[in-house]
């Protein structure tokens, strides 16, 4: 929205089809849009594609604030927290088991395929994000990768290409059954609750709550996309700024625990580094350039202007140059502090959001995110490819924002060592 911010400000209004729509590109304006008037801004836009996405506004990403909403998030934060209470599960589960095996075959070596061949480093952090969130890994659950050149729906689809089947879609295809979407989600919904005392949380306090049985297969739909878009986008622009960056490859290796041990989530205050390098590539690559859209539920004000009911709103703030000293430079120890600490409390950096609709998979992803990288960094270097050529740091924008296709090398600290 940069260029729309010189012209007009930091808080302007525009006309998006037929909604009215406001934009905060300031701490304070965006401050007052997502934590002081948090209730008057905490709904969301009835947007076409919302309502297809979430059966008509019955999840938690795109749902409208009500007491539903707050009952299912509540369910949702519950699921989470239990999931994530029991410290030894990240160690028993399959991550760590996949961290040090799989990559051996998919990206062990000297070279790994780049992101226009399809890698299969997305398809493992896939596997092990699921793997976690389900506390077990179930073959239905997973996406499908593709071993030879086929067809879909008449589209070529090449080989190594990652596939995930979007069994909502037939589950709950009004041509497909009539009046079968409370039995075909019992019957599908049931097995894989009884996979996870976490999943298993949505179903008897729905029941009694007496809200539409849509409800839990939104609501566990939500526990597995729970910051995995982040998570997702932000990865491969770490990697993409440590190749670019060696130095900070560097001393991060010199941070992470010894070699006879993985590292695990009671190292994180003694790699300030590492969580510093993740806070900065969720700023600098802007994985998420702006939040979700709010939707005002009354008529209310922004920077002193009137905004009226039913106004979308979005805000954005994480490459303003009056908010960061030279925003465009890759510089994670902006976010330490003078003791050596993660600083937390920066009101200008919020890419989970704040307030009523802050991202119920903040701390999920965060975790995902700290491990997933710090095992692979315990085992692996990232390396330019043999002609020298780095990432383009450009990035494309969607919903989140990812790095242009890039190709890098993958090496074994052992082998590298050896050389």
């Amino acid at each position: 929205m940069g260029p729309l911010q010189f012209k007009n400000g930091t808080v302007y209004s525009m006309k998006v089809g037929s909604f009215k729509l406001v934009v905060a590109e300031n701490p304070a304006s965006v401050m007052e849009v997502l934590v002081k008037k948090s209730a008057d801004y905490a709904g969301r836009p009835p947007f076409h594609s919302f309502m297809i996405d979430s059966l008509g506004g019955k999840d938690i990403a795109f749902g409208n604030y009500g007491p539903a909403w707050r009952y299912h998030r509540k369910l949702l934060i519950t699921a989470i927290r239990q999931h994530m209470s029991d410290q030894n599960c990240w160690k028993k589960r399959s991550l760590s088991r996949d961290i040090q095996s799989q990559p051996d075959d998919a990206i062990g070596g000297d070279r790994m395929p780049g992101l226009d061949d399809r890698p299969k480093l997305p398809l493992l952090l896939a596997t092990v994000m699921e793997s976690l969130r389900l506390g077990n890994t179930a073959e239905t659950a997973l996406p499908h990768y593709i071993l030879n050149d086929t067809t879909l729906a008449g589209y070529r689809v090449p080989k190594d290409t990652v596939v995930i089947a979007n069994l909502s879609v037939v589950h709950l295809d009004p041509n497909l059954w009539e009046n079968q979407t409370p039995l075909i989600l019992v019957t599908t919904l049931t097995p894989m609750a009884k996979l996870s005392p976490t999943l298993a949380i949505f179903f008897p306090s729905q029941l009694d709550a007496g809200f539409v049985l849509e409800r839990p297969w939104q609501s566990m739909g939500d526990m597995f996309r729970a910051g995995s878009d982040p998570v997702t986008a932000a990865l491969p622009w770490v990697i993409a700024y440590l190749v670019c960056h060696p130095e900070y490859q560097r001393d991060i290796k010199d941070d992470v625990v010894g070699r006879d041990r993985m590292p695990d989530l009671n190292d994180r205050p003694k790699l300030p580094l590492m969580l510093a390098t993740i806070m900065e590539s969720l700023r600098l690559g802007n994985v998420v350039p702006t939040a979700l859209p709010h939707f005002t539920l009354n008529n209310t004000t922004l920077a002193g202007y009137p905004v009226p009911k039913d106004t979308a709103g979005i805000t954005a703030v994480h490459v303003d140059p009056n908010l960061w000293e030279n925003p465009d430079s890759f510089d994670p120890r902006r976010h330490i502090g003078p003791n050596g600490q993660i600083i937390t409390n920066s009101g200008n950096f919020l890419p989970f959001s704040a307030g009523h609709r802050v991202c119920a998979g903040e701390a999920l992803a965060k975790v995902e995110l700290f491990l997933f990288l710090s095992w692979m960094l315990h085992k692996f270097t990232f390396l330019p490819p043999a002609d020298g050529s780095l990432p383009d740091l450009k990035g494309k924008t969607g919903f989140s924002r990812y790095p242009a296709d890039y190709r890098i090398r993958v090496v074994k600290r052992q082998l590298l060592r050896m050389r």
